[in-house]
């Protein structure tokens, strides 16, 4: 049976799934559940009550090795300023995915698509400055006897 339209284009991969596949890596479902040593049950991985905010992730005193550090540096504010900086970093990439991945030619037909889906086509919305108009296929009236 013919189609009527072509065959949808596929969407550019992003940089992660070219990555994944390259090493082989793929998705699988992870439990919400870990068990924790600690208390000696179940607990979740993540939110209320998780095993990172149990007594063992969070510990009291941080040990520090090495001879390079300056007694003056606050272990704990340095490790959440790792974090921190870890965020940024994943931000970063976020964006250069987002740039990559074709997403802003996406959006632009998305517009077009909303832009016409009215009754009259669009025809009688108000129109920014500098922006083309998509043509219409234009339809005669039918006349009824």
């Amino acid at each position: 049976m013919p189609r009527m339209y072509p065959l949808p284009k596929p969407k550019p991969k992003t940089r992660w799934q070219i990555f994944a596949e390259a090493r082989g890596i793929k998705k699988h479902k992870r439990s919400r559940l870990v068990f924790d040593k600690s208390v000696n049950d179940w607990v979740p991985r993540w939110g209320y009550k998780s095993i990172k905010k149990g007594p063992l992730h969070a510990p009291p005193i941080v040990e520090v090795t090495g001879s390079k550090v300056p007694p003056d540096v606050d272990p704990f504010e340095a490790a959440s300023r790792k974090k921190s900086e870890r965020k940024t970093r994943q931000k970063i990439r976020e964006l250069r995915n987002k740039a990559e991945g074709d997403s802003l030619n996406r959006a632009h037909t998305a517009l077009e698509r909303a832009k016409t889906s009215t009754r009259s086509c669009g025809k009688f919305d108000k129109k920014k400055k500098g922006v083309n108009d998509k043509k219409t296929i234009k339809r005669k009236a039918v006349s009824r006897p």
